[in-house]
């Protein structure tokens, strides 16, 4: 019986555990509004605008994005994700740079590299997301 009860209080435990890290963004000391991929992790991903607040009650989560304000120091994010960057590139609207961070829980193969992390830099502002950006800059 004893058995029984910890193996339930570890289960529960774990799902706790789990749901929380679940609900709160990836960029969330970046910006307080993101945009959520849900339904697939591809260019058919149905993407959801909410708040910080709103992020938990969101299910099917594939990825997420956000604008960020206000000054950006590249290397300083990247040391924040625990990432490493895999390659740039370039267009005519700016610069997306991808990368890679065991952190992060979303992952994507672009260009035979696998990334979850995508910065583009450019015209517009900063804009990040994970496994990469979908929709616009």
């Amino acid at each position: 019986m004893l058995k029984k009860a910890i193996v339930l209080l570890v289960a529960l435990f774990s799902l706790c555990f789990f749901g929380l890290k679940n609900a709160i963004p990836i960029f969330t000391n970046y910006a307080d509004n993101f945009e959520v991929y849900t339904e697939s992790a591809c260019s058919n991903a149905v993407i959801v605008s909410t708040s910080k607040q709103a992020y938990p009650f969101i299910l099917n989560k594939y990825g997420e994005s956000c604008k960020i304000q206000g000054e950006f120091d590249l290397q300083s994010f990247l040391a924040d994700m625990g990432a490493k960057a895999v390659f740039i590139e370039k267009t005519e609207s700016g610069e997306s740079y991808y990368a890679y961070s065991s952190d992060i829980r979303y992952a994507k193969t672009v260009k035979n590299k696998r990334v979850n992390l995508q910065i583009h830099i450019g015209d517009c502002g900063v804009t990040v997301g994970s496994p990469i950006i979908f929709g616009s800059f």
